[in-house]
């Protein structure tokens, strides 16, 4: 009986060490692929992190801190209607994204300019490194940042609601919306918004291999008394 309490406490340590490394190393990358990448170049991420984004462009406020305002009520509701381990790993989630930022701004850390004509491998280069840093979050805990939360809430409700393009949508509408923004003040960023559209597009891509693989499949278990 001892014995086994002792593997019990084990592998639970073992899964908090696990769920703590997946969160911190997400936000971590997450950071990297925003500040080397889309900052450097005038993407607009999509998503609550768009919204951070154009607040900073207006504000001398990081983007960073607007990230942290933005999410954490969100992640608040998270813990109260689907699950309260999920809102504290997406809050130490952002919070380690946000920390990251803020580091890699204050050491004047490398960013990738790209020149004319080579903005869309930055576009790329932000899919797949920020789409990476999502799929281990999400892969571990099943949300990752605002949007990703807000689907998680609707495929609490819904659960065929496919997580990925459902937060994509919603990205892209951020952009979409963030676009219209700037088209009426009279500094349309085409060329940005449109490499925005092709890294969220990428990142989804990248998450969903990562979290399925190079093939789908399905399997279905039936439970009943009568299997006639």
């Amino acid at each position: 009986m001892q014995n086994e309490f002792n593997d019990m406490v084990k592998n639970k340590a073992k899964d908090i060490i696990l769920d703590i490394t997946y969160s911190f190393l997400a936000g971590v990358i997450v950071a990297f692929g925003l500040h080397v990448f889309s900052n450097a170049n005038g993407f607009v991420p999509g998503g609550l992190t768009g919204v951070a984004a154009i607040l900073s462009m207006y504000t001398p406020i990081s983007m960073a801190y607007y990230m942290l305002l933005i999410n954490l009520p969100l992640f608040v509701l998270v813990s109260i209607f689907v699950e309260r381990k999920l809102g504290f790993y997406l809050t130490l989630y952002i919070s380690v994204q946000s920390i990251s930022l803020l580091f890699l701004e204050k050491i004047n850390f490398y960013q990738y300019t790209a020149g004319e004509g080579s903005l869309i491998f930055a576009a790329i280069s932000t899919g797949v490194v920020c789409g990476l840093g999502f799929a281990l979050q999400i892969r571990r805990h099943g949300a990752s940042g605002g949007t990703y939360a807000i689907s998680a809430l609707i495929k609490k409700a819904y659960p065929a609601a496919n997580l990925a393009w459902n937060t994509f949508i919603m990205d892209a509408f951020v952009v979409f919306v963030i676009f219209i923004i700037n088209l009426v003040n009279k500094t349309p960023i085409i060329e940005p918004t449109m490499c925005t559209l092709i890294n969220l597009f990428i990142a989804n891509i990248v998450l969903d291999y990562c979290l399925q693989g190079a093939k789908e499949g399905y399997k279905f278990e039936i439970i009943t008394d009568d299997p006639e």
